[in-house]
């Protein structure tokens, strides 16, 4: 979520991959790739993608420094969808 609490769920850049950052992803299930691609102008520092489920929740990993392209989040968590 940001700061508003909206949701960041990432999305796969497309059209607008000139403005896509990588988001290298660590931790987490074995099943999620390990990196995504996510609009520059999401700024988050949490995000969460959903994925079998439930949701794996990432946080910015601030000992990583970022060069504007590509970001570092670690897995933090687990939640389920609620039914």
């Amino acid at each position: 979520m940001n700061e508003s609490g909206q949701s960041t769920a990432p999305r796969v850049a497309g059209d607008h991959q000139e403005r896509a950052v990588e988001v290298v992803l660590t931790g987490g299930p074995a099943a999620l790739p390990a990196s995504i691609q996510l609009d520059s102008a999401v700024d988050a520092e949490k995000i969460k993608i959903q994925h079998y489920g439930g949701y794996e929740h990432f946080e910015r990993d601030i000992d990583h420094a970022d060069d504007g392209r590509v970001r570092v989040y670690r897995w933090v968590g687990r939640t389920k969808i609620a039914e």
